[in-house]
């Protein structure tokens, strides 16, 4: 039985790429990281590549076909700068017992055990499990246990790497620790001992180049990445591994140095290492601190990402002030990110509340960073907007305040505007022609998603919203890209299965009318999977808020079954019109679909009939 596969409709087709990685492109800069852990095989890789070369900046998996995925992304636009991901972690199997942080927690075996027990019995239980942390070295043998009974390990797999091994009574029991964000501590301070005969730094770097063929990339990228250590999430390591908490012993500054002096030799080491083989020869490094990260940063790596915006920021102005020490200190070429993302509890209503992308936006442009706005809260779909396809060109001045709390800054072809005062400001182009570098009159673009507030008209005047929280960066903002030129600047309109993995900002996704059947696509991803347009296609409603289906089947009928798409064109004009489908399987011989898909699509001058061989 043959069935219909719908997918997305695609309107306007994207444009040509130049030849090379672009470390200066032109303004606004645009970028999405998607998080290590589910790069694959959560995503459909024929759309995804081509997703992704939209951006100037991309940061993704490092592992597991990673490098393949590049090449993918750099085969659509070669002037996408693209960074490989991984962890800071260590992790249970994979690295050596030297290179893990522990607990200054030291029990010993009250009994002797013999190979494929499946308990052992300690001297003392006491801060062993936390929910989240299954493991624990006995001498340098790495098990796994599901359980504690008194002093009684239990739940220990009789066979395979994490089973025990013979041990003698008395022998050491060391607890590693589990640390949100990358798996385990590992050590890499200055007091730490050598792993495989090499400093901490040097054998964790050359065990990544081993996982990361770097040479596919132009850097490298830090997910959850740790830069100094808070009280409330660290209250006992025993870095020196002498028997006594460290913090207590030494305090935490001390921790903190020990660190820093690691993580500096860890990140110089690794710039070294990959400007021998990274395609432009850079060494090139960026973290995700969460937030500003730690003045230190500035000497070793090129950027910080400031995760979900004004997340971990204490205010706007602390974001901006740490921009801008970036921009003066950091080193070049500078990839400084602030990515957006829309949590999944408003999953329909977050990508179109374009007053909040406009202010992420402008904010990143009152400096030289890129801006990214994603859906999920793991950031695993990328959102794109009108304002994403303008060209500002580069900067002519500074930042500088305009009046009653707001910013412009003037470029080549036009200027952005900033309103984080927290309150509704008008601002007014007699506001701008008392600024350095004022280069106007000047128009709004016009655009389709917002066509109201982007209209293309001249500008007179705009009122940008603000409005304040109950803590200083829970504030709101608005903010307004004008150009010296009229423009008309309109995204790619997708219209598709969901409302945000593959449906525009402006657009709602297909409306299905009867027995219409979510799948998903479950072959890992490689050069050959489901290339649906989408970017997140097997996972389902618990893990992807409903977003995860690749696609939805019907079978064959007499029209009872129809799927509507009606994309918000705020432009009108001529469209071209493309419909994009895999096939319904996991591989390509698996497909099922069928010839002769009719489709009606309804225009200004009447109806366009036909029908689609979804075969080919």
């Amino acid at each position: 039985m043959r069935v219909r596969v719908i997918s997305a409709a695609l309107l306007f087709v994207l444009a040509g790429v130049a030849a090379a990685q672009d470390f200066n492109p032109p303004y606004p800069r645009v970028v999405f990281q998607r998080p290590a852990e589910n790069g694959y095989p959560n995503n459909s890789w024929g759309a995804s590549a081509r997703i992704f070369a939209r951006f100037d900046l991309v940061a993704i998996p490092g592992f597991e076909g990673g490098a393949m995925f590049a090449d993918e992304i750099r085969h659509y636009n070669p002037k996408t700068v693209i960074l490989g991901t991984s962890k800071q972690g260590a992790w249970p199997g994979s690295n050596p017992p030297e290179f893990f942080a522990f607990r200054s927690i030291y029990s010993r075996l009250a009994e002797p055990v013999h190979a494929g027990a499946s308990e052992i019995v300690v001297t003392t239980t006491e801060g062993f499990a936390d929910n989240r942390n299954k493991y624990l070295f006995v001498g340098d043998d790495l098990i796994r246990f599901s359980g504690i009974d008194g002093n009684r390990v239990t739940g220990i797999p009789s066979s395979g790497e994490f089973a025990v091994q013979d041990h003698q009574a008395n022998e050491p029991i060391r607890v590693p620790i589990r640390f949100g964000g990358f798996g385990y501590l590992p050590n890499l301070t200055d007091v730490a001992p050598k792993v495989d005969g090499k400093p901490p730094w040097e054998y964790f770097i050359d065990y990544r180049m081993t996982k990361t063929d770097f040479s596919h990339f132009d850097g490298a990228f830090y997910d959850a990445f740790r830069q100094i250590f808070y009280s409330e999430e660290l209250n006992d390591v025993d870095f020196d591994n002498n028997g006594v908490n460290d913090i207590e012993e030494h305090g935490l500054k001390w921790v903190n140095n020990r660190w820093e002096a690691g993580i500096r030799a860890m990140l110089q080491y690794e710039r070294q290492q990959i400007s021998k083989v990274a395609r432009d020869r850079r060494g090139i490094v960026v973290v995700n601190c969460g937030g500003g990260g730690d003045d230190y940063l500035l000497d070793v790596a090129n950027g910080i990402m400031w995760e979900g915006f004004m997340r971990f920021a204490w205010n706007w102005q602390h974001m901006e002030d740490n921009l801008h020490l970036w921009m003066e200190k950091g080193q070049k070429p500078l990839l400084y990110i602030i990515e957006d993302y829309v949590r999944e509890k408003k999953q329909d209503r977050g990508k179109n509340d374009f007053r909040y992308m406009r202010f992420g936006l402008t904010t990143a442009l009152m400096g030289d960073a890129y801006y990214g706005r994603t859906f999920g809260d793991y950031y695993y779909i990328s959102l794109w907007y009108d304002e994403f396809e303008t060209n500002l060109g580069y900067p002519t001045t500074d930042m500088q305040p305009v009046g009653n709390g707001t910013y412009a800054r003037f470029f080549d072809n036009g200027v952005a505007i900033c309103n984080p005062s927290g309150k509704n400001v008008t601002v007014t182009d007699s506001d701008l022609r008392g600024l350095s570098g004022y280069a106007g009159p000047y128009y709004r673009f016009q655009g389709g998603q917002d066509p109201d507030f982007n209209n293309g008209k001249p500008f007179d005047s705009v009122e940008l919203y603000g409005a304040t929280g109950s803590r200083e960066k829970d504030i709101r903002g608005d903010g307004i890209l004008l150009f010296k030129q009229p423009t008309v600047a309109i995204a790619d309109i997708y219209v598709g299965n969901h409302h945000n993995n593959d449906t525009s900002p402006g657009s709602a996704p297909v409306e299905y009318v009867g027995d219409w059947k979510p799948m998903l696509s479950k072959y890992n991803a490689d050069g050959e999977n489901n290339p649906y347009w989408t970017q997140w296609v097997s996972t389902d409603c618990p893990y992807g808020a409903c977003e995860g289906y690749g696609y939805f089947v019907a079978p064959p009928g007499h029209g009872e079954m129809t799927a509507t798409y009606r994309p918000t064109i705020g432009v009108p004009g001529y469209y071209e019109v493309f419909e994009w489908h895999g096939w319904h399987g996991d591989r390509p011989g698996d497909y099922q679909e069928a010839s002769n898909v009719p489709f009606e699509i309804k225009h200004a001058n009447g109806v366009r009939r036909g029908t689609i061989d979804q075969t080919r």
